[in-house]
């Protein structure tokens, strides 16, 4: 199916006339076949009109149309006016097999849209992560990448609200639960990742576990710890200045496993009575506390000592784990991350040599623990995390419609980016700057992405993919049943 031929052009971007009979769209992908064995992969990049007759000739016309209604008959319409495509080459396949383009094809040579059949790398990996798309079409292709070598790296899904993050999230849990050799802990803040139409829907219960403080869902776990748990160094995130954190590391050293406790009951001459009267209010708000010291949240003094534990035990089974923070407020649900990360890090740095799987962390709204002010405060775990947790088979998958707001090195070290539509351009800008690939031509495709379209941009991928989404909950029970069978094609999905 023949839709242009190369007129001119350079090797970064080759111009491409349309043929009249088809309408291309930004983001399609086109092949040249330079011999039966070799074929080169285009994606076309911008789309513009071209004519035989001049401009003045062609405003000419129009006035004719416009002004005096007269209707104007082009002679041979589709060979004078014609549409021109700016293409970029991508891969080169020689014989199935694809490698970083360097060469252009004949001058002339004839264009034709994708086959399924073009592309069988794609599907050969052990983790999929969505469908093959050619500007708004979409194949059933499974687009899949080796899920050891992607999460043993930092990945950055980012597009504006709307533009289907959490869909996207909900069918990566699905496909890591198929993965023996990889855990996900996932701090929920909507609650929309376990309920149903979702992860408690996976066959396989041994596979997710999900601890929350509403237990109206089955197979909840109870979500919560007891205070001797808690560090001083827990409370840093949650915005302490430098002599209340000392204060409460005073009580820590003071009074060991009790000192949550006793900073509510002992006095202390080390400290003026005003700075631990507000320490002792800011910790009553964060913990629950009522004025008869009654453990009212997630933190308590009697029960809990186990649950650190049980959350390890499920990270070393492999299982996605998903912590419902729904019913929290933001500075609550950060001291809860930052315990139970703090937690899991330190036993995968104690046991690096150990065999475990590997551990990735999920983190909605990223820039409120990775981002610029909040590191200028002074690091934390998490971005500990980002900048050396591979050493210990640790990983974060960071979620955000502003990546603008991470620092660089941070989002130059997330290898495998998933971007969703985002109309801003200082966002797509961000985003372009600390690609794997050169994403400069993509600009206008990212900002044109609908809902459910995204790019999978990779250093474990051939070229930056376009990528479409499946509906989670219109394809639930089909996944359902390739669970079942042993079998996560995409194929299926079209049966």
């Amino acid at each position: 199916m023949i839709v242009g031929q190369i007129v001119g052009g350079k090797f970064s971007e080759l111009l491409l006339r349309v043929k009249s009979s088809f309408d291309l769209e930004l983001g399609e992908l086109l092949i040249a076949e330079v011999s039966p064995s070799q074929h080169i992969l285009f994606e076309v990049t911008d789309l513009f009109y071209g004519s035989q007759l001049s401009a003045q000739h062609l405003e000419l016309i129009s006035g004719f149309s416009l002004e005096n209604d007269q209707h104007t008959d082009f002679l041979e319409p589709e060979l004078r006016n014609y549409t021109l495509a700016k293409i970029k080459n991508v891969l080169t396949i020689t014989q199935g097999v694809p490698s970083a383009p360097k060469q252009v094809p004949p001058f002339f040579g004839m264009v034709r849209k994708l086959k399924e059949s073009d592309v069988p790398f794609l599907s050969k990996h052990s983790m999929t992560f969505g469908l093959l798309r050619s500007g708004s079409e979409e194949f059933s292709v499974p687009v899949t990448l080796d899920a050891t070598k992607v999460f043993t790296h930092h990945l950055l899904i980012t597009g504006t609200t709307g533009k289907g993050k959490s869909v996207l999230m909900k069918n990566v849990l699905w496909h890591a639960a198929t993965q023996s050799s990889l855990s996900l802990l996932v701090f929920d803040p909507h609650n929309e990742y376990y309920p149903s139409p979702g992860l408690i829907d996976y066959p396989d219960h041994s596979k997710v576990s999900c601890y929350s403080t509403n237990d109206a869902l089955p197979g909840i776990n109870t979500l919560r710890f007891h205070t001797s748990v808690l560090r001083p160094e827990h409370f840093d995130i949650v915005g302490f200045s430098s002599p209340q954190q000392q204060l409460l590391f005073t009580y820590y050293k003071r009074y060991g496993a009790d000192w949550i406790v006793k900073l509510f009951t002992e006095e202390t001459k080390d400290f003026h009575e005003a700075s631990l009267a507000v320490v002792r209010r800011r910790m009553r708000l964060l913990l629950d506390v009522d004025n008869k010291l009654n453990f009212d949240g997630i933190f308590v003094t009697s029960g809990g000592e186990n649950t650190l534990a049980s959350l390890r035990q499920d990270v070393l089974a492999g299982k996605i784990i998903i912590i419902d923070t729904s019913s929290f407020s933001g500075k609550e649900e950060l001291l809860l991350a930052t315990l139970i990360t703090s937690s899991l890090y330190t036993y995968y740095r104690k046991n690096k040599a150990t065999p475990k799987p590997t551990l990735n962390i999920v983190l909605e709204e990223a820039p409120r623990v990775l981002g610029k002010d909040v590191l200028d405060q002074g690091g934390n775990v998490f971005s500990t995390i980002a900048r050396e947790g591979r050493k210990f088979s640790m990983s974060l998958t960071a979620i955000t419609q502003l990546p603008s707001l991470i620092p660089k090195d941070i989002l130059a070290n997330m290898n495998t980016k998933i971007i969703l539509g985002m109309e801003m351009a200082a966002e797509r800008n961000v985003i372009v700057e600390a690609a794997p690939f050169d994403l400069r031509d993509a600009t206008k495709a990212i900002a044109s992405l609908d809902k459910g379209e995204a790019i999978l941009c990779s250093n474990f991928a051939k070229f930056a993919i376009p990528l479409h989404v499946p509906f989670f909950d219109k394809e639930l029970p089909t996944l359902k049943k390739a669970v079942r069978t042993s079998s996560l094609s995409f194929h299926e999905l079209k049966e």
